[in-house]
């Protein structure tokens, strides 16, 4: 099979983006043609396939979010949500930066899903004094649309007991 080239993949991710769900198939007359112009069969424009990965996996990163959710007692450490299926044993010094202290429970904290998205994207961060600070794009954004994230400015979060 040839590589695909640019033009190619943005005709058909247009396409797939275009055609309703239950129209993604083979015999669809719009896929039918795209895929005669570009010299290729109607299964290869659209077809959502799976394929063998090999992958790394963090080994023991079940143990440590156990000792984070402990140290904090299952409460994300800005909101003090409860519910541990939305808590995340986040890394203060991302995992792939710093091997030593992967495992290290005061490199952790609890954060729940929304937060711990915005510390891993840079949105959010935690000062010298443990209070949380907005970046200039979340506090930019209309109070209504973030409201839940806009209200931890300044919010001191809560330590493990171990800190």
């Amino acid at each position: 099979m040839k590589p695909w080239e640019r033009d190619e993949l943005i005709l058909a991710i247009n396409l797939y983006c275009k055609t309703p769900f239950g129209r993604i198939h083979v015999r669809n007359p719009e896929i039918i043609e795209l895929a005669t112009l570009l010299g290729r069969t109607p299964g290869n424009i659209l077809e959502g396939k799976t394929k063998d990965a090999v992958i790394k996996l963090r080994v023991n990163q079940h143990f440590f979010r156990k000792m984070i959710l402990a140290a904090y007692n299952s409460k994300c450490c800005i909101t003090g949500l409860p519910l541990e299926k939305l808590l995340v044993a986040s890394h203060i010094v991302p995992w792939a930066k710093d091997s030593k202290n992967r495992l290290n429970p005061q490199n952790g904290l609890c954060l729940n899903a929304l937060h711990d998205k915005a510390f891993d994207s840079g949105l959010l961060t935690i000062d010298e004094s443990y209070h949380v600070v907005l970046s200039k794009e979340i506090l930019a954004l209309d109070n209504k649309t973030i409201k839940l994230i806009r209200d931890t400015e300044g919010v001191k979060i809560s330590l493990s007991v171990d800190l």
